[in-house]
């Protein structure tokens, strides 16, 4: 069943024209176990939207922007998604991943809501009140 929906969505970003991708990385507060996402979205020769999560995975070792750059690339890799494709990576503003976006040498925006509400969530776990 794996085999068949990754050969299909596969097939389907090779198909795109452009992709975006959006992605994460964080840190379990219950396990300390690390996370790295990539989401591409895409539309199709029909004109329809379409995403995937080409990853959702542990990410061991020290979060550089090295790592993190070796990482994006990799998935793009294992996907046969071409570097020139992906026109647009949208991530939040931590140093580190924005370091890994640039070194992987992609065209990069920053999702200011996400790092809001992050900001929001550390005043809220700081004065519980």
């Amino acid at each position: 069943m794996y085999d068949r929906i990754y050969e299909k969505i596969k097939r389907n970003v090779s198909s795109a024209f452009a992709i975006s991708v959006t992605s994460d990385i964080w840190t379990c507060l219950h396990n300390n176990a690390s996370f790295l996402s990539f989401t591409a979205h895409w539309i199709s020769p029909e004109f329809k939207l379409e995403h995937g999560v080409l990853a959702m995975k542990p990410f061991s070792g020290s979060h550089t922007g090295e790592n993190i750059a070796m990482e994006l690339n990799n998935i793009a890799n294992r996907w046969d998604i071409e570097h020139t494709k992906i026109h647009l990576f949208i991530h939040d503003s931590g140093a580190n991943i924005v370091k890994g976006v640039r070194l992987a040498k992609y065209d990069s925006a920053r999702f200011f809501i996400h790092s809001n509400a992050s900001k929001s969530h550390k005043r809220v776990a700081q004065n519980p009140d």
